[in-house]
C-alpha cells in the first residue's frame, strides 16, 4: 500500500553487500515501488550510468559499516585492558558505576525489567529512567566503568542460587524455587534452566571480569586481544562461543 520508499541517502537503505542490497532493490522493482534519495540522484537513475554510480557508493557504503565494526571492537578491547567495564548488561545483582578521570563517582545505572535503565546519583537517588534504544553514554573518553554490588535484594538473590546449588540443588528446581518466590529474572521474567546456568558459571562470581566469550559480531574475531581477522560470511551476526585462548 505505499509507491515509494525515501531515504535521505542510500546508505540509509542498506549497507549490505551489493548482492544483498540489489536483491531488496528488485523486490520493490517487482511491486512497482520507487526507492528514492533526497541526496543522491542515481538512487533511482536508470541505465548504466546508474547502475555503476550505485554500485561503487554501496561498496562505500559495506567498506564504511566494515571499519566502524572494528574501530568499535578496538575500542571494546581498550577499555576491557583499562580495566574498565566494557558495556553491555551487567551480570544479575551488579550494576554499573560510571568513574571520573579523577576517581570520583558520577552515576550508577541499574537495568530492570525489559531492558529499561535507572540512573542513580552517587548517593543512590534515582535521577532518571532511559527505556530500551535510548542512548546513555559515558561523559567522556576517560571516564571509566566497574561494575559494583547492585541492590542488597538482588546480592541476596545470587547467594541463594550459589547456596541452592552447593546443597544440591539441580538448575531447574533452582528456577522453579525463584519464581515461586515471584523473584523476577534478570530480564523480568521467570527464570529458566538457561539463566540458572549461565549464573553459577559467570567467573565475574568469582571475582573475575571475563570478555568476549562469545561473540555476535557481524564482520570481525577478536584474536590475541586484536580485532583483526574477519568472521566467515556464513558466521556473521550469529552467536557463537569463542575459544577460551581469545577471552580477556
Amino acid at each position: 500500500d505505499f509507491n515509494a520508499v525515501i531515504v535521505w541517502s542510500s546508505d540509509r537503505f542498506s549497507r549490505a553487500d551489493m548482492t544483498e542490497t540489489e536483491h531488496f532493490r528488485f523486490l520493490l522493482r517487482q511491486s512497482t515501488v520507487k526507492l528514492l534519495s533526497v541526496t543522491e540522484d542515481f538512487v533511482s537513475q536508470e541505465g548504466i550510468e546508474g547502475d555503476v554510480l550505485r554500485a561503487v557508493k554501496q561498496y562505500q557504503n559495506r567498506q564504511f559499516l566494515i571499519s566502524l565494526s572494528q574501530n568499535t571492537l578496538r575500542g571494546q578491547i581498550s577499555a576491557v585492558l583499562s580495566a574498565s567495564d566494557p558495556g553491555r548488561m551487567p551480570p544479575y545483582g551488579y550494576d554499573r558505576e560510571i568513574v571520573g578521570p579523577d576517581g570520583a563517582v558520577l552515576y550508577r545505572v541499574r537495568f530492570t525489567r525489559g531492558g529499561r535503565r535507572e540512573v542513580h546519583d552517587k548517593h543512590g537517588t534515582l535521577q532518571a529512567h532511559y527505556a530500551p534504544g535510548q542512548s546513555l553514554r559515558k561523559p567522556g573518553k576517560s571516564c571509566t566503568a566497574r561494575l559494583v554490588l547492585s541492590s542488597p535484594e538482588r546480592v541476596q538473590t545470587v547467594r541463594d542460587i550459589f547456596r541452592w546449588c552447593i546443597e544440591g540443588d539441580g538448575f531447574r528446581a533452582i528456577a522453579e524455587k525463584l519464581n515461586r518466590a515471584g523473584i523476577p529474572s534478570p530480564k523480568g521474567k521467570l527464570w529458566q534452566v538457561p539463566s540458572i546456568k549461565a549464573l553459577i558459571e559467570n567467573p565475574v562470581y568469582r571475582g573475575d571480569i571475563v570478555w568476549n566469550r562469545r561473540t555476535g559480531s557481524k564482520f570481525f574475531h577478536v584474536r590475541n586481544g586484536r580485532a583483526d581477522a574477519m568472521r566467515p560470511r556464513h558466521e556473521a551476526g550469529s552467536f557463537a562461543m569463542t575459544s577460551k585462548d581469545d577471552w580477556i
